[in-house]
Parts: C-alpha cells; structure tokens; sequence
C-alpha cells in the first residue's frame, strides 16, 4: 500500500509498504519522473524496509524547476518514436515529418552501423528492406520508412541504438519481447512483420501505418460521440485482450499510443517499446527509469508496485475519460502534485461535467480508473462486454 501525505505546497511525504521491499525502485521512479518534469527535488529516506523498519518513508521537496532546459526528456524520446507506425507530418504534431527525417547528418551515424544501401538515395539497407527515410531518433533507437524489394510495399523498420545494444542483456530483452509482440495476431494491434540482428543491432519490421493517432483524431473534431468515444474503447480493448493473452503487459496505453488506421478508421494499438512480459514484470528491478507516460499511468506503475494486466485497463480509463471531457484526470503541474492526484485525489465523474453525458459509460470509466486494482474490472473481456451493452442503449 502505498499514502502521499502533503505536507506544503513543495514537499510530499510518501509512506510505502510491500512484502518485495521495492524503495530503492520507488525512489529511481521518482526520480525518472522528476526528469519527465523537468523539476530537481530533494529526497529524505526517513525509515526503510531495508533497515528492518516495517515501511519506508520518503520525504519529497521541490528543490527547483529546469523546464526552460533543452535536456532531451523521457517524453521526448516517446514522442520521436511515435513516428515508427505512421505518416506523421511535422505540422502541429512536434514529431519529425519524412523530409525532415532524411537530413544527412541525423543519418551519418546509421550509416556507419547500417549495410550500405541498395539504391544510392537510400539510407542503408536490412535484408530485403530498403530504408529510404529516418521518421524519428530517441534514446533507443531509430525508426525508418522502408521498402520491402519482395513486395514493393512500405514498411516501419526500428533499429536499437548501437549504445543500447552494447549492454548484452539489453539486446537480448529486446529480441524476446519483440518476438512475443510478434506473437501477437489482432486486427486492433499493429503487426510486427519480422525481428532479428544486423551488425548485432536488433530490429523490427512492422506495417507501414497511414492516418493519425487517437490524440489527433479527438482535436480533428474538438469533440467525439458517444458511440465513437464506445468504440475507440471497444476496439482498443479487443486489442489488449489479444496482448494479454500473449502474457505482454503494455505499461503505455495513451491517446498518441492508439491509431486511427485510414481509411477504415479501425483502431490499432502502437508502440510496444516499454511493453514487458507478465514474468519480466515480476522481475523487474531496474532503478532510475519512468516506465510509461505519467498522465496515464495507473498508481501501482507509477511508483514501482506490482504490475499485471489491470494496469493497463487503468491507462485506458485515463484515455477514455480524457476523449470524453478533454481532461486528463491524473494530469498537474509538476510531480508532487500528480503523484498526490494519482494516489488521493478521484476525478468527478464525466457526466457531472459534461451535459447529457452516458451515465452508464461515465460509471464505467470511473470504475475503470479505481485505484486499488482489485476494485478494477478484472480483463479485457468484461470491459468489452459492458461497452457492448451500452451501445444497445444508445
């Protein structure tokens, strides 16, 4: 269990308990999403689990804000690889547009590690895939437009960074779990074509998308239906059923993380870069690291606790409620305030804010958005057959 105690207007007390004895993962995650608000804090361990003492405590102050600094932030790094499944253009979007992705010395490095391209204007070239255009760089790779010489048809190749695929085991936690994505064979999740290595850094082709996230589909339209807010979730859930069911937790549902495929309009779910197996889950130790996008982040993620499925129907719920009032429920300043909106704080519900708002749907997407996981629905498959019921009340 987990309690935030405010104490000022900077400082947070937080009062964490857990059989694992995870404070010093709780601590690398606070940190990580200080970096993601460019904010310094000051922590104060004042009792550890480690020392024997039955809970840890941690005292959280606001040292200073860094948000006028250039620092290349964990959303950033989300942001550039969004590119990976689509034609973004770089208008209103904040991400690299195909033109842009073709500049010379953004490329150099890739053309060192890469084989030499089969086409002179090409970047390089993996196997039968020509890459033609860099869509996006992060801290773990780089995603490009390619094109299958088999077939003549365009794919998205990811390539790990040379940095990342110097640490063994880190390569090798990415060929397995993009091979369990490529497990995975849904209509609603977006279809990793092939995974292997070249010059021992790891890749993965995946289809080439067109049309826009989510998050762009909302503001193309100011608002959405009902029926279309239904849908989107319906869809979304059908594709985590699938993802579950392949034992991939996907720790970052998120509106620029769900596809608008055009020109069907059929939902599909992106980005599987911090995606984990249920038994990685269970091991994982790492320290330092913000795994997923804070404003959707369910409470046991956000600080460390024990992650499963329902983690990610929590991240849904935010992006439910969001298409739905245009607010993000969890969403504040800086991170105090949002660790204490997401472990204290409950959102009014979406029909007290919006008029003649679904009261069935507003219910749903609050119990969704429980805090305690146990209170959640309990998979995919009840989720969609209540959304189901409630189209038949529309």
């Amino acid at each position: 269990p987990l309690d935030a105690i405010r104490t000022g207007p900077d400082q947070l007390q937080l009062l964490y308990s857990s059989e694992r004895k995870l404070c010093k993962l709780a601590i690398g995650i606070i940190k990580g999403l200080a970096e993601h608000f460019h904010e310094s804090i000051d922590i104060q361990h004042d009792a550890c689990m480690l020392k024997g003492d039955p809970f840890c405590s941690f005292q959280l102050t606001l040292v200073n804000s860094r948000r006028d600094t250039q620092d290349f932030s964990i959303g950033n790094t989300m942001v550039a690889e969004h590119v990976s499944f689509g034609e973004y253009s770089s208008q209103g979007s904040g991400v690299l547009s195909q033109g842009e992705g073709r500049d010379a010395k953004k490329s150099t490095l890739w053309n060192y590690f890469l084989p030499p391209s089969l086409v002179p204007s090409d970047i390089a070239s993996i196997g039968p895939y020509r890459l033609v255009a860099k869509h996006g760089e992060g801290g773990m790779g780089a995603v490009f437009r390619g094109i299958d010489t088999r077939t003549d048809e365009s794919v998205a190749v990811k390539v790990v960074h040379p940095k990342v695929a110097e640490n063994e085991n880190s390569r090798k936690r990415f060929l397995r779990e993009t091979r369990a994505v490529q497990m995975i064979k849904s209509p609603h999740v977006v279809h990793v074509i092939e995974v292997g290595e070249v010059g021992g850094l790891p890749f993965m082709v995946m289809e080439f998308l067109r049309g826009m996230t989510v998050q762009s589909h909302r503001e193309r339209f100011q608002s959405l239906p009902i029926h279309e807010i239904i849908r989107i979730g319906l869809e979304t859930a059908q594709g985590l059923e699938e993802v579950h069911r392949c034992g991939i937790i996907h720790r970052d549902i998120k509106p620029e993380n769900l596809w608008v495929e055009s020109p069907s309009l059929r939902i599909k779910i992106i980005d599987f870069g911090l995606a984990r197996d249920i038994e990685e889950e269970m091991r994982l130790t790492r320290t330092g690291a913000c795994l997923g996008t804070p404003s959707y982040m369910s409470p046991e993620q956000a600080l460390g606790g024990r992650v499963d499925f329902r983690s990610d129907l929590f991240s849904l719920g935010c992006v439910l409620y969001e298409l739905a009032t245009g607010i993000r429920p969890f969403e504040r300043e800086g991170l105090i305030s949002t660790l204490t909106a997401l472990t204290k704080e409950k959102p009014a519900p979406p029909a007290e804010l919006v008029d003649g708002f679904s009261e069935g749907l507003s219910d749903l997407i609050m119990h969704l958005l429980e805090k305690d996981p146990e209170q959640r629905l309990a998979n995919c498959e009840i989720l969609q057959q209540q959304l189901k019921n409630l189209l038949t009340t529309l």
